[in-house]
């Protein structure tokens, strides 16, 4: 079987490929996933910058800084494109054609991850500037290579790690920092929380922290972003690997990094620009914020400086991350895209929904069949995405595929199979249905045949109007 889409169980890290998009992936591990894993074929509108990716994950500095930059200077973006798609990037468009696209309508484009088709969207787009994006150290082995390979077809990079910048010959950008919105919560459980929040690999060095917790003992409760498989000691709360750390966060007396490798550490600055005291590695900006330096494996030496760093004044760390990582550094990316310092922090607007197409079709036919959609149902999101995508988008497997999705899931959830059989005769009723909609609906089912119908009168309303 030749997988189109790939998934990544995030409990115990197995790659699972399907042919096929699924509303919900099972994982032999046990873990069950639900996702919308459609692709988007809304057209990339002409802006200053695209970010076309190999993946996405859930948790990463490359993720974050792909987060971050959306949302920082959406409104320069023409769009993202991923080359190959996961759960995390469920409605971006993806594959080679799309990067293609993407390219077509951005004045910069950032890839990052693949060499696989770039010679040939350097040759097809000489009016767009190609940048090759480093995100790692000049220890990340995987990263220089990719990287030194990318930047020999493209003759351009960028690098966030300033090192790596010099070692290479390419531009250097600091990563942008968003600026917390929310602060620090009073610790009432009566002993320090720590937060060891990261990805479960490696370099991460998640078995020292689970050692450090065990050092730690019952005198602090130790927060840690594992995978649901591993075993903790008692005094630890699993909160998963999570994209979003807020409530952990801003409760946290000290936030523990381990890493043996950093090019920046987007989760050192996002506790720093909060304002709770980091115990590091000197790795990346570990020795600019943290309050604590630990260059050892001794899980003891740990304890110690966490416990030492409780209540440490963090007003430098925060002044830092602010001065070199934050409006300023999003300028400096401002400029170098030639966008408009004016649109930072504005969002992408958001295009316009069609009142007619596909969608205002279905829905016509579903309520002329007596169901009236009700309230969280999902319909209006349907219909809307059905109108952007048109007649010819609504074909597409994929999308076609994710339409079936949700109105089968709609019609188990509310019933809807019972009261359309019992609302009428279709039969006695020829100019309401044509026959190709009585055929579709004796041999496909009702829901395969009310999407086909729906599709047909839009192809008919567009028809009409040429």
């Amino acid at each position: 079987m030749q997988a189109k889409f790939l998934f990544i169980c995030e409990n115990c890290g197995r790659e699972i490929r399907l042919k096929n998009p699924q509303p919900t992936i099972a994982c032999k591990c046990g873990a069950v996933v639900s996702k919308d894993v459609s692709a988007s074929l809304l057209p990339f509108e002409r802006n200053k910058l695209g970010i076309a990716y190999t993946s996405v994950q859930r948790v990463g500095g490359a993720e974050t800084f792909l987060r971050t930059m959306t949302h920082v200077l959406g409104a320069s973006l023409s769009g993202v494109a991923v080359l190959s798609p996961s759960i995390y990037s469920s409605g971006i468009r993806h594959g080679l054609d799309a990067i293609r696209d993407l390219a077509k309508a951005s004045e910069s484009l950032i890839v990052w991850g693949f060499v696989e088709g770039l010679p040939e969207l350097v040759a097809e787009h000489p009016q767009t500037k190609i940048y090759a994006i480093h995100h790692g150290s000049i220890a990340s082995t995987w990263a220089n290579e990719m990287f030194a390979k990318q930047v020999k077809i493209t003759g351009r990079g960028v690098a966030v790690n300033q090192e790596v910048a010099s070692h290479f010959g390419v531009n250097w950008l600091p990563n942008p920092v968003l600026k917390p919105t929310f602060g620090r919560i009073a610790n009432t459980i009566g002993k320090p929380r720590v937060l060891w929040n990261h990805r479960w690999s490696e370099e991460k060095r998640p078995e020292l922290g689970i050692e450090i917790a065990k050092a730690l003992g019952d005198v602090v409760e130790f927060a840690i972003s594992a995978p649901l498989s591993i075993e903790l000691p008692a005094n630890c709360v699993n909160i998963g690997q999570t994209t979003s750390n807020v409530n952990w966060l801003s409760g946290a007396d000290v936030f523990v990094s381990t890493a043996t490798q950093e090019a920046f550490g987007y989760s050192l600055a996002e506790a720093a620009y909060v304002g709770v005291p980091i115990v590091s590695t000197p790795h990346g900006i570990g020795s600019q914020v943290a309050v604590q330096l630990v260059d050892s494996d001794d899980p003891r030496a740990w304890a110690d400086a966490i416990l030492a760093a409780v209540g440490a004044n963090t007003t430098r760390a925060t002044a830092w991350i602010d001065i070199n990582h934050g409006r300023a550094a999003v300028e400096q990316w401002a400029r170098f895209i030639d966008s408009d310092i004016a649109l930072i922090g504005k969002p992408k607007p958001t295009p316009k929904t069609n009142e007619k197409g596909p969608g205002t079709e279905l829905e016509k036919l579903i309520k002329s069949l007596g169901v009236e959609p009700k309230i969280g149902c999902g319909c209006a999101s349907v219909k809307r995405k059905m109108n952007r995508w048109g007649v010819d988008g609504c074909r597409v497997p994929e999308n076609h595929a994710w339409i079936v999705d949700r109105l089968t899931a709609n019609a188990e959830k509310y019933s809807w199979r019972d009261t359309i059989t019992a609302a009428t005769n279709l039969a006695s009723h020829p100019s309401l249905w044509s026959a190709h909609f009585l055929i579709r609906m004796a041999v496909g089912g009702w829901i395969d045949a009310l999407i086909e119908e729906a599709i047909r009168r839009a192809a008919c309303v567009e028809s009409a109007k040429l």
